[in-house]
């Protein structure tokens, strides 16, 4: 009989997980509506070139690196829709290779030990059998994102009054929701946000000059806007229009009906012409504003404890339980990087953006950084899909190539997000590059992506390689017994250290000529 596998969520980290896992005798239960991108205009584009969004086993799309700026930037990002495909792709993948069943209306309320069975019990409502109440599983994956986004309260922000529903739009609403349905607006519009969600929906706004006045509002203190330049160069755009950036905290907003007056608005200019939001924000030095706008959009961030996260869903006794996944085989970090989250016997495991999230002041575990920096920079964002697919592939040693019939394989590989197990696993396959030579064109295409906005290309890897091969080549031709005093360097350094003090000489400004050569940037 198949042991039970019951994975929360059917966003990216879920579908990534159960991708990449392999057939390992389960079957699997995925609880929770699908994700982020499934509920966007199939026509919005995502935050980052497509080779970057490449999920595991598919096809990675020619190296694009749009500007973001020019006519023709945005459409180079990859659509919803495409994205959304892969995802299904992988979903049906699972279904085929281990069977699965989906309850997309299912919430998860309370996930404990049992203990009759000891295993993981997982509660739940909405099932589609009514005296149904959850599953006692084996193995429990929680993939169910960083929580809901945070409310106007969770931001300090006091709402008063009653929402005109005779509009046709929310006059306020959180910007996820917005980005689903951008065309209802009113004239007037501030976006509240400075992470990379406020810069799509300010996108969106810019988009509509002829319909909407708005602005871009982050608040004071912190990183302001500057959160927005990550993930992609989609958001340059709306970054370099600094005369639409103000940096503001709301501090309430009163739902005021037309020709109504209060208090705070005795002057008759100030009443509002039609049903709106007064905004009292405060300025530098607590001066304080009210202003009136037809919408408010917020964009401030996701709530790890809110009611629907991950710190509402464990019971403690399994939270104490739970330990870092370390990357022991230094796939995607230098050993001390993060993957997961898990119990001893690995009967529950959080996974995907939960996992940086998963600390102060709702459990008591330490914040841990996500392994990204080998990452292109483009791409180093802790719950950004390419750090979610490369820290899950590496949890679930993934290998992207599959045998054909004629014994031959096709690999998939994507030297952008791939760990440097996989890319040794390729080079080893396919060139006939010797082990010294490739191990360092390994370390080499880590550092050239991770020194690169968007990345490398294939004609990059290429080089590299070629480069590697004769550098080689040379010193076994020039430096007398080279192999018995690299063996030595090795015993005597540690082979991490001899490679590192190997790579750092050739990246050096002695090579800068060489790689400048092959396109690339030391």
């Amino acid at each position: 009989m198949p042991k039970l596998r019951v994975v929360v969520g059917q966003g990216t980290a879920s579908e990534v997980f159960q991708g990449t896992v392999g057939a390992d005798g389960y079957h699997t239960i995925a609880i929770g509506p699908t994700g982020l991108w499934a509920v966007l205009p199939n026509t919005h584009r995502m935050g980052q070139p497509s080779h970057l969004l490449t999920l595991p086993g598919q096809q990675v799309p020619a190296f694009q690196a749009p500007t973001g700026t020019s006519t023709v930037g945005l459409s180079r990002f990859m659509d919803v829709h495409s994205y959304q495909s892969g995802l299904e792709a992988l979903a049906l993948k699972t279904s085929q290779t281990s069977g699965r069943l989906q309850f997309p209306g299912a919430k998860v309320t309370d996930i404990e030990r049992d203990e009759g069975t000891g295993n993981v019990r997982v509660r739940v409502t909405g099932l589609p059998e009514p005296t149904a109440t959850g599953f006692v599983a084996e193995q429990v994956i929680v993939a169910s994102g960083i929580g809901p986004q945070k409310t106007p309260a969770d931001a300090g922000i006091t709402v008063t009054g009653v929402p005109d529903d005779t509009l046709g739009f929310k006059q306020m609403e959180e910007g996820i929701d917005y980005l689903t349905h951008p065309d209802q607006l009113g004239r007037v519009t501030i976006a509240y946000g400075g992470g990379a969600t406020g810069a799509w929906v300010a996108h969106e706004l810019a988009e509509r000059w002829d319909q909407v006045d708005w602005c871009w509002m982050a608040r004071m203190g912190g990183e302001g806007f500057a959160r927005s330049t990550l993930p992609g160069d989609r958001n340059a755009r709306i970054l370099s229009f600094t005369g639409k950036q103000i940096r503001r905290n709301i501090v309430a907003a009163e739902y005021v009906a037309a020709g109504s007056v209060t208090p705070a608005t005795l002057d008759a200019a100030a009443v509002p012409p039609r049903s709106m939001i007064k905004l009292t924000i405060e300025r530098q030095g607590q001066l304080r504003a009210d202003v009136y706008v037809d919408k408010l959009i917020y964009s401030i961030g996701g709530h790890p404890g809110a009611r629907g996260s991950v710190a509402s869903m464990l019971d403690d006794a399994l939270v104490s339980e739970l330990e870092p996944v370390r990357d022991q085989n230094r796939m995607v970090s230098d050993g001390s990087g993060t993957l997961a989250w898990a119990t001893p016997k690995r009967d529950l495991i959080i996974v995907g953006a939960s996992t940086y999230n998963f600390t102060e002041p709702f459990f008591n575990k330490a914040k841990q950084p996500a392994p990204m920096s080998t990452l292109p920079t483009n791409a180093q964002v802790p719950d950004g899909i390419a750090v979610i697919v490369s820290t899950i592939e590496a949890l679930n040693q993934y290998m992207p190539v599959e045998e054909r019939l004629d014994g031959g394989l096709d690999w998939t590989i994507n030297f952008n997000t791939s760990n440097q197990t996989q890319i040794a696993a390729f080079l080893a396959s396919t060139t006939d590059l010797e082990p010294y030579a490739a191990n360092l064109a390994v370390a080499l295409i880590i550092h050239f992506r991770s020194n690169t906005t968007f990345g490398i290309e294939d004609r990059h890897v290429q080089f590299i390689c070629r480069t590697c091969e004769r550098a080689v080549a040379m010193l076994r031709s020039t430096v007398p017994n080279f192999d018995t005093t690299r063996l030595a360097n090795d015993k005597r350094l540690g082979v991490e250290a001899a490679q590192a003090a190997m790579i750092a000489r050739m990246v050096s400004e002695h090579w800068t000529p060489v790689w400048r050569r092959g396109g690339l940037r030391a």
